[in-house]
């Protein structure tokens, strides 16, 4: 184990900021060094931009671990460089592909790297972000939960992952607002109020 984290350790403190940046810097017109990331992640991928707040919770979970440095460094440069495309247009994710894709998904990420970085790694920036990040996406995700089962092709997106990182970002912020939104988002009528009572909802 503790191999395997100082392989993901080294790996991560070499990711390349500039390209973890570029679809962000691209969206508002700023410079853009940097290879593209290729796959998914690029501006014409299928959900450009998605990965970014899992590198910075991971980051943010490293210098939770060790209190290494360079880890809540990274974590704290790739907060700002985030911030620095946000404040153009006020604009969370990378391209309009993203929200069309999988607007509830990429959303979570955001949260969870932002709750990460202020909590884990002393990124106060990542803090004041995170409510207004989530203001911003709001118009992109729908009003009411559901399960993506049996649906096959895009969009499908993921509405039950964001309660967990709402509950968090209330926990942090004491706003009602996301205490409020993340209830929305629950799925206890359909799976866990039925199976609290030993109603198998789950056949098979």
């Amino acid at each position: 184990m503790a191999e395997m984290y100082r392989r993901l350790r080294a790996h991560y403190l070499r990711l390349d900021e500039d390209r973890l940046l570029k679809v962000y810097r691209q969206r508002v017109g700023i410079p853009a060094p940097g290879r593209d990331m290729g796959g998914w992640y690029d501006a014409d991928g299928f959900v450009p931009g998605h990965l970014i707040g899992q590198f910075i919770s991971g980051l943010s979970r490293m210098h939770a671990c060790d209190r290494d440095p360079e880890a809540a460094a990274k974590a704290r440069r790739l907060v700002q460089g985030y911030a620095a495309t946000f404040d153009k247009d006020g604009e969370p994710y990378a391209s309009p592909k993203a929200p069309a894709t999988w607007a509830c998904y990429v959303l979570d990420k955001y949260e969870i790297g932002l709750l990460d970085a202020a909590s884990l790694a002393g990124v106060q920036e990542a803090r004041a972000l995170l409510p207004r990040v989530i203001q911003a996406a709001h118009r992109y995700i729908p009003d009411h939960t559901f399960d993506r089962v049996g649906v096959k092709q895009p969009p499908y997106d993921e509405p039950y992952v964001l309660p967990e990182n709402l509950f968090n970002t209330y926990a942090l912020t004491g706003e009602k607002r996301f205490l409020d939104m993340a209830r929305l988002y629950l799925l206890d009528d359909g799976f866990f109020d039925p199976l609290a009572k030993g109603d198998n909802i789950l056949p098979g």
